[in-house]
């Protein structure tokens, strides 16, 4: 804490029913090598011990406070967050997912170096079911235009979009809410931040482990909230495509990923089962196929076996998925 008593950075752990996981993803947090930082575990309708594992770390640490979010999902709990942080910065972590003990202080580090606005680390991925590990290396460079920064998080796809794993001025949140009762709420509002970024810092250095479970919602097999997370992709291709012309193919190929990737889950939960949805996003690659920059080699190939053999295409999808 500063003088004043005032964290410089906000740290902000949404959770529900996580009682298996949280005692990992705290000790990551309070392990931290910077220490001027401010913990809030938000409670969101946990009805396993979530709440008292947290409170145990409360009564041991003054940095950590908890408060609870009465209206379910991640938007709500995200929202809540925002009437909560004190510090000039602010970082998400998950509840099932942990960080470097560096985290902080290289975030922070590079953001006052290169006066960066947000700053992003590398992402190592966690296949619990399969005992693997996957960390893809990101452009290390500072992008000072808005145009710029949309295009790096469109070509780098729905790996690198997500709220966690960055560290934001806090005024970077003024005038946005996370909407409420959506899945995917982090493709619906992150153009929006970026509109507001001045300059953005990523950092090509593993410090968020992220992990994929078989009850997440990246984990579970297809189901509905998958329709509802493509059709917020194209709600902001669209948007971008109206506010950043230059950009439309980026979008495109966005919802292209995105839509191999729910072809891949299908294969895994049955196409005779969701042949109705199946049609629906091969007729979402094709209208996509015609606006894309194709910034992805793969792309090309993957659309024209979409068209001939969605079946096949959909198994190829969930093998390559099944390997990252």
């Amino acid at each position: 804490m500063d003088r004043s008593g005032t964290p410089l950075i906000s740290i902000y752990v949404p959770c529900h029913n996580g009682e298996k996981y949280l005692a990992r993803c705290l000790d990551s947090i309070t392990g931290q090598v910077f220490r001027n930082f401010e913990l809030i575990v938000i409670d969101n309708l946990s009805t396993d011990n979530s709440l008292s594992i947290a409170q145990s770390y409360a009564d041991r640490d003054s940095r950590i406070r908890i408060e609870k979010c009465e209206r379910p999902g991640l938007s709500a709990v995200r929202n809540e967050a925002l009437k909560y942080v004190r510090g000039e910065w602010i970082t998400s972590v998950d509840c099932d997912d942990e960080i470097s003990k560096r985290y902080l202080s290289v975030l922070i580090s590079e953001a006052m170096s290169s006066g960066a606005d947000m700053v992003m680390g590398g992402t190592v991925r966690i296949n619990e079911k399969r005992g693997t590990k996957h960390y893809t290396h990101i452009p290390d460079e500072v992008i000072d235009n808005v145009s710029d920064a949309e295009m790096f998080f469109l070509r780098t796809g729905k790996r690198m979009n997500h709220i966690w794993g960055k560290l934001y001025r806090r005024e970077l949140f003024d005038g946005i809410s996370f909407p409420e009762g959506k899945s995917y709420e982090d493709l619906a509002v992150m153009p929006y931040i970026l509109k507001n970024v001045k300059k953005f810092k990523p950092v090509d250095t593993p410090l968020y482990y992220y992990h994929i479970r078989e009850d997440s919602i990246t984990g579970k097999s297809f189901s509905a909230a998958d329709i509802e997370g493509l059709d917020q992709k194209i709600e902001v291709a669209k948007m971008i495509c109206g506010e950043f012309p230059e950009l439309s193919g980026y979008a495109n190929d966005c919802i292209l990923d995105f839509s191999f990737y729910l072809l891949g889950k299908i294969s895994g939960a049955g196409f005779l089962k969701y042949r109705k949805e199946a049609t629906g996003i091969v007729e979402e690659i094709k209208k996509a196929a015609g606006s894309a920059a194709f910034d992805v080699r793969a792309y090309r190939p993957a659309v024209l076996l979409t068209k001939i053999s969605p079946r096949l295409a959909g198994k190829l999808f969930s093998i390559y998925s099944s390997r990252r």
